[in-house]
């Protein structure tokens, strides 16, 4: 991907797992270490961060993964032609999905790990273990028809981003 659109790759983690280093120690990835943090008082400045309540944007009508902020912020900077980098860490399109009525989550059974729901594929993924089940239509413990999809994946994220006015995206998930 990153030959097709002529984009570097970068994987960052204070600890790379052992593939990624090995590769690094090889050659094969560059290893750019930061023995320390950057702090305000050695003269960098931490990123602005700003702390939003979505019930409030919910409660005002906003329904988008996105605060109306971040939104404006986005569509700014695409604006200038410039490019901005949404960055989450969970594959799929919902972490996990729930029955409304019971409260049943679905799990692996390998591995009682929650499964991850890939709208693509229309299925629900162990990411510890690999393993797919089928989407159910009803709940297996109730049998009420509702499900709710929660949390958020890269999938969802790609999804909502296809409503900003410009701009490309591309997932590494």
């Amino acid at each position: 991907m990153t030959e097709e659109y002529g984009a570097v790759l970068v994987l960052g983690s204070a600890t790379p797992d052992i593939d990624s280093y090995f590769k690094a120690q090889n050659g094969l990835y560059q290893l750019l270490e930061l023995p320390e943090r950057l702090t305000p008082y050695r003269g960098a400045s931490l990123p602005k961060t700003e702390r939003v309540d979505m019930r409030t944007e919910l409660s005002e009508g906003n329904r988008s993964i996105f605060s109306r902020n971040l939104h404006a912020s986005i569509e700014k900077v695409l604006a200038k032609h410039e490019q901005a980098i949404l960055f989450i860490n969970r594959r799929g399109g919902a972490s996990f999905i729930q029955c409304r009525d019971c409260g049943y989550v679905a799990m692996c059974k390998s591995c009682d790990t929650l499964l991850t729901y890939h709208p693509d594929q229309e299925n629900l993924v162990c990411h510890q273990c690999g393993r797919h089940y089928p989407n159910p239509l009803t709940c297996p413990n109730c049998k009420s028809r509702r499900i709710k999809y929660l949390g958020m994946g890269t999938q969802k994220l790609e999804e909502e981003t296809a409503g900003f006015s410009s701009g490309k995206t591309a997932s590494l998930g």
